[in-house]
């Protein structure tokens, strides 16, 4: 599979951005496959207009002037967003599909496959009662990762979700062993364990 994405510069000055996202609803609308966008064509080429009035705006205006300018770039910046993933969606990789939107196709580079096994947890304490650092090694193609601790009121493992790669846990119970461990979530679902580390809170 060609597993191509949807992309677009967003840094690129909003001057450039204003053609090259008119240019995408303006093809768009023609391609069967798009034709439910997260947001419809014609609100998405409102805030567009909107957009190129703030920037006119802007050139001779003052501060107010520029901060809408600001304000309204960072609602046309989502917007493109959503229709970027959703034409990657909606294309399902197909590089023909992609460009056909009028947004650029690039080749995404990120595994598909599973993910192994997260290494290097460690804990430590804070020095504050009921308070235990976690850390551990990131790894690539991940989503998020799930911390699951065990121990004090948590009879069962108990699930917590982050995208980082530390976790400061609070309100355990001094003086109560506890366990954890921590498994990454990538497209292809959830992979093994790290092994378990335990410790006594203080």
């Amino acid at each position: 599979m060609n597993n191509y994405k949807a992309v677009f510069n967003l840094a690129q000055r909003v001057e450039a951005k204003i053609p090259a996202f008119r240019d995408i609803l303006t093809r768009m609308p023609g391609v069967m496959v798009y034709n439910d966008p997260p947001l419809p064509y014609s609100d998405a080429r409102t805030a567009l207009d909107l957009l190129e009035a703030r920037l006119s705006a802007a050139e001779n205006g003052g501060a107010l002037a520029k901060q809408e300018l600001k304000d309204q770039t960072r609602i046309v910046d989502n917007i493109i967003k959503d229709y970027r993933t959703y034409v990657t969606l909606r294309s399902k990789g197909d590089r023909t599909l992609v460009l056909s939107s009028g947004f650029q196709a690039s080749r995404d580079s990120s595994p598909v496959g599973a993910l192994g096994q997260v290494v290097n947890l460690k804990s430590k304490l804070t020095g504050i009662p009921g308070e235990v650092k976690l850390r551990w090694s990131s790894m690539r193609g991940r989503q998020f990762y799930e911390v699951q601790v065990q121990g004090g009121t948590y009879n069962d493992w108990h699930p917590i979700t982050t995208t980082r790669v530390n976790l400061l846990l609070t309100g355990l119970v001094s003086f109560q062993r506890y366990k954890v461990r921590v498994r990454a979530s990538g497209a292809a679902g959830f992979g093994p364990f790290s092994d378990i580390i335990d410790f006594v809170v203080l």
